[in-house]
């Protein structure tokens, strides 16, 4: 059959279809052929990376030509086939289709279009759309493999007489976009999945990509390398290699420095959102060198005040040697030491001036001979002089690496500064745990910097007074104004030059939110603060570091008051006085020594505001006296809290430990309740203005809310010794005597009877065991008490085993009898013959004595109150199992029913 002239145009479209299809085939082919030589395999399945340089001399071998050009005649190429394709599409779009038999006339003229065989229209736009794909992806890799090409050839010495670094890292970075594009149109396309093309696209990228990072790793590794030889340290000296001298007309405008070298090569390997970019760790590097050997000696010279020994004079003693302070100065010298200079170590070439910033120390020891208030003043005058030379030192070197270093670059600069200055406004970056006995932990990384913390700290630790008299007051006000004149130009300089960043924030005092600026400008308030951490480190170390197990006796002796004579005694006993009064006893060590220290925070509290004038009114120290007071409330919270932390198993277990707590408590409670009174009473009178920081003090001036938190603390710990030691008494004495009742039925002397007399001899002894632990401790109501409470607890036991009884022998009684008079005889001696703290003393007692009695003995007490402590119904029940039945029996047991 005849084809038309359409039949013919149609035909000439799936031709020319299939003519891109192949070639787009061969430069797949050729692409993958250049995989397996610049991989070293033949077959394309894994690199070997055995040469580099692949790229550059498979394109000599082939064509005698650079890859580039070779590249570019590809990518030319390609850009023919897709003009070619794109054609294609068109006539695609516009096509009239043709029946099936027609189509096969056509595909039997032409075999070439066999692989159009029964496509419909949109079959073919597809494929159409695929190839187009495949054209770019191709172009892609080759202009990646080009940028690749030309950055080797630009980079290596071999290949250009003077390399060009930082024209190779941009065509290397632009390289590696590149062919991140040509992946991704990989990875987009649905259709590619799981394909041949896709395996063959991945073996082109990977080749690629390896080349590309064997040039970015070297490259990186030859600029950090030069970075190194082009900046060093000593210790007195920095140098800056392959310098741009200004000043030197023969190296051209258009000629890059070595440094600007290095910092364009990191650059172009570096993004904003990268947080471990190569030029990010380099800067990182730098700083630190920088702070570990020039700058953080001088801050250490500058936080010590005493001489360095071979300054120290010979022939001063030892007290006259404490007095003297050194003295510090430093000269700086900046020179050109070699002008325009070549300098080669292996691969690296640095051109350029050799720039040398060197420094000399001058120290000299002050002597100090003046009264003690003028060697005070004296110290802190040469102190303050020292820090000014410490941040003109600061300010001289990093104007030098601002200059010569960092070139003035803004990013740079800033970058520097992060890591030394730090974060405007930040959190502290360490948590100093010293006082707890803990190391500290960094909890902010380094946004206060290396030089900013530790410059605040030994300004702190230099500058701020431990403690000041009320006539030393306007010292304190002189050195804040003097330090303000110091840092606050210091600071502004690092801002001129992009070290600090001055914060976003809206700041009251106009400055930049440095932490440097806030110590200067808050210098009062922070010596406020310093005075009320000092006292609760104080406190911290009495609680931590002293024996709780020392004692020391304190209180009245009330009880030799109420022994002297009756009289007396009646007195004290009618007007309760002595409840008023600490009664005489045993407290800790750790206590007495921290009441110590909250009255002297009290007395200067008290010092301070008696000295406040008017003119101190709306200054930070007005609040000082407040502050110190609230050091002394702080100081008692931390007993409540550290000791029951590090002695509360002591507290729980140990008798004496429990008696000491319970004194400390007690004493405490018992300062509380007047000690705001005493102090109030020394204060000034208060002002009329009701938000004056002395009328709040005044106002507030307390301790009484605390009086229950250390009587509640008194009373559970005594309690729960108690209660364990009563549980220790039924358990050493109880289950002995289970039984102990049921044998007293018995006339002859039975087991059970020995093993209660055993029982009352091991209770009597804990209690005796007790009892001389305490006595020394307690006082002396609180151990008859105390006492008389486990002794109730053991006559409890007895009289349940004895009133619990049916029948008791006459034996039994005599038998009883003196067991109970042994434990009253022997409780009564602990306890001096006071039977106060004893709830069933009298009960006890009086059942003892009713064993050893006849019926008629029994009658003629009970009108005589021997046994009030006994009820009616327990005294029927011991005189039905004592004695027999009889008349009189049943007279005296008519006698107390009528009673009752």
């Amino acid at each position: 059959m005849a084809s038309s002239p359409d039949a013919a145009k149609d035909t000439s479209v799936e031709g020319r279809l299939s003519t891109v299809r192949k070639a787009v085939r061969k430069a797949t082919e050729e692409a993958l052929q250049e995989v397996a030589l610049s991989t070293g395999t033949t077959d394309g399945t894994g690199p070997q990376f055995a040469d580099p340089n692949a790229s550059f001399n498979l394109g000599m071998e082939l064509f005698g030509q650079p890859q580039s050009v070779v590249q570019k005649n590809v990518r030319e190429k390609l850009d023919e086939i897709e003009g070619e394709l794109q054609e294609v599409k068109q006539v695609v779009s516009s096509r009239q289709w043709k029946s099936k038999t027609e189509d096969q006339e056509n595909i039997a003229e032409n075999p070439a279009n066999q692989e159009t065989k029964g496509k419909t229209k949109e079959e073919l736009q597809a494929e159409a759309k695929l190839l187009s794909k495949k054209i770019s992806f191709l172009r892609q890799c080759s202009l990646a493999r080009s940028l690749l090409d030309e950055s080797m050839a630009l980079s290596k010495p071999g290949l250009a007489l003077d390399p060009k670094w930082i024209e190779s890292a941009q065509k290397l970075a632009k390289a590696e976009d590149t062919i991140e594009e040509a992946q991704h149109l990989l990875t987009k396309d649905e259709k590619l999945q799981d394909s041949p093309a896709l395996v063959a696209g991945y073996k082109i990228i990977d080749s690629i990509l390896s080349s590309i990072r064997r040039e970015r790793v070297d490259l990186l590794d030859r600029a950090k390398v030069m970075f190194d030889i082009c900046v060093t340290f000593t210790d007195q000296s920095i140098e800056v290699r392959g310098a741009d001298a200004s000043s030197d007309s023969s190296i051209s405008e258009t000629e890059n420095s070595s440094l600007e070298e290095v910092y364009g090569v990191l650059e172009a390997f570096s993004s904003a959102e990268e947080s471990n970019s190569a030029l990010k760790e380099t800067m990182r590097r730098f700083t630190s060198k920088l702070f570990r050997q020039v700058l953080k000696p001088v801050l250490d010279m500058a936080s010590t005040t005493k001489p360095d020994p071979v300054l120290s004079l010979t022939d001063t003693s030892e007290e006259e040697s404490e007095d003297n302070v050194k003295k510090l100065e430093w000269t700086f010298k900046e020179n050109i030491v070699e002008n325009n200079t070549t300098f080669h170590t292996g691969r690296i070439r640095v051109k350029g001036a050799v720039l040398r910033l060197t420094w000399e120390k001058h120290q000299s020891v002050e002597k100090n001979d003046s009264s003690n208030n003028k060697k005070k003043l004296q110290k802190q005058e040469i102190v303050l002089e020292n820090w000014k030379q410490a941040l003109n030192f600061l300010h001289r070197t990093l104007e030098f690496v601002y200059d010569n270093v960092l070139l003035q670059n803004d990013i740079l600069c800033r970058q520097v500064g992060s890591k030394l200055f730090g974060k405007p406004n930040a959190m502290p970056a360490t948590l100093n745990l010293e006082a707890l006995g803990l190391e500290s932990r960094m909890i902010g990384g380094n946004d206060n910097g290396i030089v900013m913390e530790s410059l605040v700290d030994s300004l702190a630790k230099t500058c701020i007074p431990e403690r000041l008299k009320p006539d030393e007051m306007p010292q304190l006000q002189a050195m804040a104004e003097e330090l303000r004149r110091i840092t606050l130009p210091f600071v502004q300089t690092l801002v001129e030059m992009n070290f600090v960043t001055p914060t976003d924030e809206t700041i009251p005092d106009g400055s930049n939110g440095t932490r440097l600026e806030a110590f200067s400008t808050n210098f009062e308030r922070k010596f406020i603060d310093n005075r009320r951490c000092l006292i609760l480190n104080q406190a911290r170390a009495i609680l931590l570091k002293n024996d709780y197990h020392n004692t020391v006796v304190t209180g009245v002796d009330v009880q030799s008051k109420r022994e002297k004579n009756e009289v007396l005694r009646e007195i004290y006993k009618g007007s309760k006085e002595d409840v008023f009064e600490l009664h005489k006893c045993s407290i800790s060590d750790t206590a007495f020594k921290l009441m110590a220290l909250v009255r002297e925070a009290m007395d200067e509290s008290v010092e301070h505001a008696v000295a406040r004038s008017e003119e101190d009114r709306d200054t930070p120290m007005a609040i000082f006296p407040a502050t110190l007071y609230r050091a002394a409330r702080e100081a008692l919270d931390l007993f409540r809290a550290i000791i029951q932390a590090t002695h509360g198993k002591e507290i729980a277990t140990v008798p004496r430990t429990a008696a000491v707590f319970h004194n400390d408590c007690v004493y405490f409670q018992h300062q509380c309740l007047w000690l705001g009174l005493e102090y109030k009473k020394k204060l000034p009178t208060a002002p009329k203005e009701p938000n004056d920081a002395a009328s709040l003090f005044h106002d507030t001036c307390t301790f009484l809310d605390m009086v229950p938190l250390f009587r509640e603390l008194a009373d559970r710990s005594m309690k729960e010794m108690l209660e364990l030691q009563a549980h220790q008494l039924i358990d050493i004495v109880g289950k002995r005597i289970t039984i102990f009742g049921k044998s007293l039925r018995s006339d002859e002397i039975l087991a059970e009877w020995s093993e209660a007399e055993t029982a009352l001899a091991a209770g009597l002894y804990h209690i005796r065991h007790l009892s001389e632990n305490w006595n020394m401790i307690l006082s002396h109501d609180i151990f008859v008490r105390s006492v008389g409470y486990l002794a109730d607890t053991l006559f409890t036991i007895y009289l349940e085993q004895v009133t619990s009884a049916s029948d008791i022998s006459e034996s039994a009684c005599h038998f009883v009898s003196a067991l109970f008079s042994k434990a009253t005889n022997t409780l009564g001696g602990f306890l001096g013959g006071d039977k106060s703290g004893s709830a069933v003393w009298g009960r006890f007692e009086a059942i003892g004595r009713f064993m050893d009695m006849t019926l008629l003995d029994i009658q003629n007490n009970l009108a005589n109150g021997a046994f009030r402590d006994v009820s009616g119904q327990e005294l029927k029940r011991l005189i039905t199992a004592t004695f027999d039945d009889g008349p009189k029996r049943q007279r005296l047991l008519q006698a107390l029913s009528s009673q009752q």
